[in-house]
């Protein structure tokens, strides 16, 4: 992931002393997220 690749990051998320939960959405192009809407 690019926003992985950032001189430092490695190095601060190897000191992190929890859990790492990292969150992506692949579907941001085409038709990936045409069924996903916000209902009310």
């Amino acid at each position: 992931m690019p926003t992985l690749l950032v001189d430092g990051v490695a190095e601060v998320l190897s000191s992190v002393k929890g859990p790492i939960v990292v969150v992506s959405n692949r579907l941001t192009k085409g038709q990936g997220m045409r069924d996903f809407i916000r209902r009310r």
